[in-house]
């Protein structure tokens, strides 16, 4: 794992106090001293700042009347005999407190000083700014404006790489006026025996409480989100991950912590463009939005959309990631362009398919009109036998209108007309309709085995379906030996009604039984292979299936369910 930056670390890491009652304390603490007297003050404030210059913090420490700059220089000595080294570089300034606040004091100017200070220090590689100092020298006239300076240095100090021990000498100031900036403070130290306590205000404590249910909140929040939520610092290092990320990438949350963001990227690159986003970070300014590809753990790279914000804490340069997987929005788009293909393959094959449709009714008017025409040759003719002949001629010519304004009705809205339709009628009309060509040589049966045998389906083209599958088994038996068709109607147990279209021709080659149903896919000399890829899209649109399989007699079975009226109507 990559280490953090120096910087970083530092940001994470405790600061030793020198106080065995407060121990180890963050950045950002802010605590008072409650004393009786001088050697009190001392025995806290000395070893406070001694420990501050040995870690490399820049200190500040302002006395007052009780306790002269000098008389403080001396006791910090004691502990730091290289005390002069750290004065002479400027590590530490121990100023009165006139000198520091002024003859009058103003807290906003105490304010910028504190502010000015620090940032000097982390100019000059400091690692954060220690400093302490005596309400001692405090007019009684100014303390109204102190505690609102208390007030407004403790969320100063509470958002930077500051640590803040204010004193109060119990002679000089009431309970109440105590009690006024307490609240202000994270503890307070008091003398208890030999020792000294730290003990939080009521007040801080309900904040902090506070503060904790809420940032538990704020994590289950993050916690249960389907994004995945990544922190980093301005180069790249992830600092956070939420479970989602965890999820989507496949690593532990201790795989990641320290790791450059990069990782997360087919090309161990940062796939998010952090320098492009804006620099007026909590404005209100807007995310960074863009798709990438992510990288698993098991090297699986998938689509991605990241959006980036930039924050800032502590006067760290942050950058929140906000990652959402794409790979099924990906797959959908896929498969939607691959339905808008498919359907313009279909609308280009529009023009085959009415040329092979029509040619069905017209073969059958050609058929009824000969044998019009052969009746009217004989001597004895039967005026009955031609009307008839001439009506069903003029049944086939509806029909092959019929066909076209259904075919274009598809085309437009993909939807059958559907209406109550008997699979036994639809079935003996369509084989009325290719029978009036002549089944020469053809054995047809029926087997009708369904009770109930409603649909709700488009009539003209279910019939369309039945003519084309009925056709295709007649022709496919022209040089078969044996020259059987077999129609069977029956229900299944899911609610369907089956039809079967069986005959005992050559059968399907393995090796177009995959691509059987894929338009202008034809093993005919002069077919152009889109009435079964037409008849499957409109036995889809009913919502039933068609597929093709062996007849265990030779040849082969031609199948489509579709739902049955009562059955359709319940779902």
């Amino acid at each position: 794992m990559n280490d953090l930056s120096t910087q970083d670390a530092v940001q994470e890491l405790p600061r030793k106090t020198g106080l065995s009652a407060v121990g180890d304390a963050p950045w950002g603490t802010h605590f008072c001293l409650l004393y009786d007297t001088a050697p009190e003050l001392l025995e806290t404030v000395a070893p406070y700042l001694a420990h501050g210059l040995a870690a490399n913090e820049f200190c500040v420490w302002i006395t007052s009347e009780s306790l002269r700059a000098v008389e403080a220089e001396a006791a910090l000595r004691e502990l730091v005999p290289e005390l002069d080294g750290y004065l002479a570089s400027g590590q530490i300034e121990i100023v009165d407190f006139d000198d520091w606040y002024g003859e009058r004091f103003d807290p906003d100017r105490a304010l910028e000083k504190v502010a000015g200070k620090l940032v000097t220090a982390l100019d000059r590689g400091f690692d954060g700014m220690r400093v302490t100092a005596s309400t001692f020298s405090l007019a009684r006239d100014d303390w109204a404006d102190f505690v609102r300076y208390e007030a407004a240095i403790d969320r100063i100090v509470g958002s930077k790489r500051i640590l803040a021990l204010c004193t109060y000498p119990l002679e000089k100031w009431s309970m109440s006026e105590i009690f006024d900036v307490i609240a202000t403070h994270d503890f307070a130290l008091t003398k208890e025996g030999d020792g000294w306590k730290a003990s939080k205000s009521f007040s801080r404590q309900r904040i902090e409480q506070g503060l904790r249910e809420s940032e538990a909140r704020l994590r289950a929040t993050i916690g249960g989100v389907c994004d995945g939520i990544i922190t980093t610092d301005a180069s790249g290092n992830i600092l956070s991950v939420n479970p989602a990320v965890t999820r989507m990438f496949g690593y532990a949350p201790y795989d990641l912590i320290g790791e450059n963001v990069g990782v997360l990227s087919p090309q161990q690159s940062r796939f998010v463009p952090l320098g492009d986003c804006p620099q007026d970070a909590g404005q209100g300014a807007g995310a960074v939005v863009h798709e990438t590809q992510g990288r698993r753990k098991d090297g699986l790279v998938f689509p991605l959309e990241c959006a980036v914000t930039e924050t800032v804490d502590r006067d760290q340069r942050l950058f929140v990631i906000v990652v959402r997987d794409l790979t099924e929005r990906v797959e959908t788009e896929a498969r939607m362009r691959k339905l808008r293909a498919d359907r313009l393959d279909a609308m280009g094959g529009m023009a085959a398919a009415l040329s092979h449709e029509i040619n069905q009714p017209l073969t059958a008017i050609a058929a009824y009109l000969s044998a019009a025409q052969r009746l009217l040759g004989r001597s004895l003719f039967k005026p009955l036998n031609v009307a008839d002949a001439l009506n069903k001629a003029s049944e086939q010519v509806a029909r092959a209108g019929a066909v076209v304004s259904g075919m274009r009705a598809f085309a437009i809205r993909g939807e059958p007309d559907v209406s109550l339709q008997s699979m036994h009628e639809l079935v003996r009309d369509a084989y009325d309709a290719v029978s009036a060509g002549g089944l020469t040589g053809v054995e047809a049966s029926f087997r009708v085995d369904a009770l109930d045998d409603r649909v709700l389906a488009d009539k003209i083209q279910i019939q369309q379906v039945l003519v084309n599958l009925v056709r295709n088994a007649i022709e496919a038996m022209r040089e078969a030996p044996e020259r059987k068709l077999t129609l069977s109607i029956s229900t299944t147990d899911a609610g369907m009604v089956r039809t079967d279209v069986c005959d005992t021709g050559p059968g399907l080659p393995a090796q177009i039984q995959e691509t059987l149903f894929e338009p202008f896919k034809t093993t005919k000399a002069t077919g152009m292979g889109v009435g079964l890829s037409i008849s499957r899209s409109i036995i889809e649109a009913h919502h039933g299936r068609l597929w093709a399989e062996a007849n265990p007699e030779g040849g082969a079975v031609f199948s489509f369910t579709l739902p049955l009226a009562d059955a359709k109507g319940a779902a």
